[in-house]
């Protein structure tokens, strides 16, 4: 029983490093990896889409594929401060998301 509980352990550890290290294609500089951000959010398996374009960097939903019928918001500070320790921002546009 201890080793299967230290198996589970571990491999939650594991799971809970992949889930908040920064990936390679986002950083503080070029953006938020609004994925990461939906996991953060929501936990592992959700998804980001850009819902409701026309509100802009609010636009941004979090759904679970592939029935997606329920859609949830993105805590993007939560993504900044967890992956890099900064405060969220944006300029509008649904791309416009940072860190800093």
């Amino acid at each position: 029983m201890r080793s299967r509980v230290t198996s589970l352990l571990a491999g939650s550890c594991v799971a809970a490093s992949i889930l908040l290290s920064p990936t390679a294609t986002a950083n503080a500089a070029t953006g938020v990896d609004m994925r990461l951000a939906c996991q953060m959010t929501n936990g592992a398996g959700w998804v980001e889409q850009l819902t409701y374009p026309s509100q802009g960097a609010y636009g941004w939903r979090c759904w679970v594929p592939p029935f997606g019928a329920v859609k949830k918001g993105v805590n993007v500070q939560l993504y900044c401060s967890g992956v890099y320790g900064l405060n969220a921002y944006n300029s509008g546009g649904a791309y416009s998301w940072y860190c800093a």
